[in-house]
């Protein structure tokens, strides 16, 4: 591969702890250790950058939260007092990589990078979103309609991180060129199958008791979520034991049940040991991709209960995930007759555990991932490639 700087633009930088910072973090690291090109990251000043050197340098941008402080969304508005700063960096790449268009600051970067003839990488994780509220639903479609199909239609190439997704905008995108599906990677070394004895010495290390189904949610305390479902789930299986890490406005502890713990923020060993203790994760989210955390859980065998959605979003998958409606009326009945035909077959459930996590352990890695993003960006930098 020739040498290559490459422009990464994010929302936030990693240490948010969002999944598409998470994303965008590992290939950042990939490209410059195993690709050796050099990475311009661009996030919000909202969080600490990573660590730089030589070939991987953050960037971070003067930017006002106070959208994800008021209502949880993570949106943050990147000042007009850095565009000089963004203006000069995408001069500086040979190719440009945002993460979703949605967030105001890759919109800004596709558009200096349309001004400035330079070729932009898009990866989608997100397609549409079954807000509760007609209105957010409305401004959702109508923003996928017009300002995505322009961002994704004129991009050099876009890649999604689901099929699910790809066929949403499939439906009302043409694209410049045929759009690719990359599933997230895994850090395989980091989140594997522990063997019983440890899971045993885990759950007694974080306290969690013994003869209990051990249900784990990990993500965002926001409807998107399903914390809605979640909290309908938790009261009427009072015989198992929730845990749900993470943060965000809405607030399980005010649920005030003794059978659910909160973990605030933790780091990603912190999370091997929950993943690795759980019996199953339980992730009502709607309108995503394939969200990381699924990834993470399945590697350290730990079968997911996901929505729909979610559930036929890779290929392969079929008889390694359990799924249930999170998008109808009929939400919650739905998530609780699922689960508790889960439930009841406990060993069932374990013998699942081993499967998921020698699929996960094939399927996923982020060398498997930054190399199919190598492809792509070495092809999209020369024009007329093919």
């Amino acid at each position: 591969m020739r040498e290559t700087t490459v422009l990464i633009g994010t929302h936030y930088f990693s240490r948010h702890g969002g999944g598409i910072e998470l994303v965008a973090g590992k290939l950042a690291s990939a490209y410059a250790a195993d690709w050796n090109m050099n990475v311009i990251w661009v996030s919000s000043d909202c969080d600490a950058p990573p660590a730089t050197h030589s070939i991987l340098r953050a960037l971070s941008i003067s930017s006002w939260n106070g959208i994800e402080r008021l209502i949880g969304l993570p949106y943050p508005i990147w000042s007009p007092l850095s565009f000089l700063r963004l203006w000069t960096a995408v001069g500086q790449a040979n190719v440009v990589h945002i993460h979703d268009f949605l967030y105001f600051g890759n919109q800004l970067l596709s558009l200096m990078a349309a001004m400035r003839g330079k070729p932009v990488l898009v990866t989608q994780h997100i397609g549409f979103v079954p807000y509760t509220s007609k209105v957010l639903r409305w401004i959702l479609s109508t923003i996928n309609h017009t300002l995505g199909r322009l961002v994704l239609g004129r991009s050099s190439q876009v890649v999604f991180v689901s099929e699910s997704v790809r066929q949403y905008f499939s439906r009302f995108t043409r694209f410049r060129r045929q759009a690719k599906v990359i599933p997230n990677g895994l850090d395989t070394k980091l989140f594997h199958e522990p063997t019983m004895p440890d899971r045993v010495a885990k759950r007694a290390m974080l306290s969690m008791p013994a003869g209990r189904p051990l249900l784990l949610f990990v993500g965002r305390f926001v409807e998107k979520k399903g914390l809605v479902i979640l909290e309908q789930l938790a009261r009427e299986f009072p015989e198992s034991y929730w845990v749900l890490a993470g943060q965000g406005p809405i607030d399980p502890e005010s649920w005030a049940l003794q059978n659910v713990r909160v973990f605030p923020k933790l780091s990603q060993v912190a999370l091997v040991d929950l993943y690795q203790s759980a019996d199953l994760l339980v992730l009502p989210s709607k309108g995503e991709g394939f969200p990381l955390v699924v990834q993470e859980a399945m590697a350290c065998g730990t079968p997911a209960i996901v929505g729909l959605d979610t559930a036929t979003a890779l290929a392969g998958l079929s008889g390694l995930i359990f799924s249930a409606d999170s998008e109808s009326e009929m939400a919650v009945p739905s998530w609780k007759e699922a689960l508790r035909n889960i439930l009841r077959k406990p060993s069932e459930l374990a013998a699942m555990r081993t499967l998921v996590a020698a699929y996960a352990s094939r399927e996923w890695s982020w060398q498997k991932c930054a190399a199919a993003y190598a492809v792509e960006i070495d092809r999209i930098q020369v024009p007329g490639k093919k």
